[in-house]
């Protein structure tokens, strides 16, 4: 599966999604899939360029360019990667199982997974072909059994991660199931560890957005500035965001931008974690659908792991006015 072959063949099949693609060492390659249309979530290809074994990441908005794109390269289809049970991301899951029979259908335990095979925990590791290994982190804050999916290959020091909808290109998801404490911690501890070249693959192209909302906060940022001018000519032409890098994300992201002392005093904010529960309440105030009527969605939030409305955190910890 070679670069120039692959992209190729990408450009003759007349998908309706974007595509682009994108090479880890001579192990691994990530091919991004969509948006699609008018929808804005992407799904990605996992591919051990030495077997064609391939593992695919929430295919559900863009299932049939997935499935064109594995056929047309001759991939061998072996793992699907659940980030999270929302039917944005998992409502292909049963016909993809239905047509590649044998696929393995991954998903976080604490998750109800549309057609899951295999139930992980954080920390939990596996192989795809020869040289990738993968990872996955249980990263609450947008829903309590969401994963990130770790990956890397032999020979090759430059993580993927695959983020779902805990942080995207410029801001991060909502709290619908964990608290804005989790939500931090995921975050600024548990994916603010990974190495700084760390490739970051979200699960929705909010880029723009993103930084016009991020800017109201941080007028004086200029590398914010810049990325949301070259995100607007990007995708005024057709083009995809993705990926961006944990170091990127560091400095133009305004969420993580409360980690830095400085712009945490801007906001009226003693400390991180209340300076992003404040930025993260705001961003939800400029929402159509609300928090709640999101929870009230059918298959939003999963059965047993339901909790009551009482349980929910949207006003802890307390935030500045």
């Amino acid at each position: 599966l070679h670069s120039k072959r692959h992209l190729a063949s990408i450009n003759s099949l007349g998908l309706d999604a974007k595509m682009s693609s994108e090479a880890f060492g001579e192990g691994m390659r990530v091919v991004a899939v969509g948006p699609r249309g008018s929808e804005d979530n992407y799904s990605y290809l996992v591919v051990d360029v030495a077997t064609n074994e391939t593992a695919v990441v929430d295919p559900s908005q863009c299932a049939e360019d997935v499935v064109k794109l594995i056929e047309s390269e001759g991939l061998c289809l072996k793992q699907l990667l659940t980030t999270h049970h929302h039917w944005d991301h998992a409502n292909a899951n049963s016909a993809l199982a239905s047509r590649y029979p044998g696929l393995e259908v991954i998903g976080g335990d604490e998750d109800e997974v549309e057609a899951c095979t295999k139930w992980v925990k954080d920390g939990d590791q596996w192989s795809l072909g020869d040289k990738i290994k993968i990872t996955a982190l249980n990263t609450k804050g947008h829903t309590d059994g969401h994963m990130c999916y770790k990956v890397v290959t032999d020979g090759h020091t430059t993580p993927a991660l695959f983020t779902g909808d805990t942080m995207f290109i410029g801001g991060c998801g909502r709290c619908l199931e964990g608290t804005y404490e989790q939500m931090w911690t995921t975050l600024s501890e548990q994916i603010g560890s990974l190495p700084p070249d760390t490739q970051i693959y979200p699960g929705h192209e909010y880029t723009v957005k993103n930084y016009e909302f991020g800017v109201q906060y941080d007028p004086g940022n200029a590398a914010m500035k810049d990325r949301l001018q070259w995100a607007k000519e990007l995708r005024a032409k057709g083009g995809v965001t993705v990926p961006s890098t944990l170091e990127q994300e560091w400095k133009t992201n305004v969420f993580l931008r409360c980690i830095d002392p400085d712009f945490c005093k801007g906001q009226g904010c003693a400390d991180p974690m209340t300076c992003y529960a404040k930025i993260r309440k705001a961003k939800d105030g400029t929402m159509t659908i609300t928090n709640e009527m999101l929870r009230n969605m059918e298959g939003m939030i999963p059965g047993k792991y339901r909790k009551k409305p009482r349980e929910y955190s949207d006003t802890v910890p307390p935030v500045p006015a």
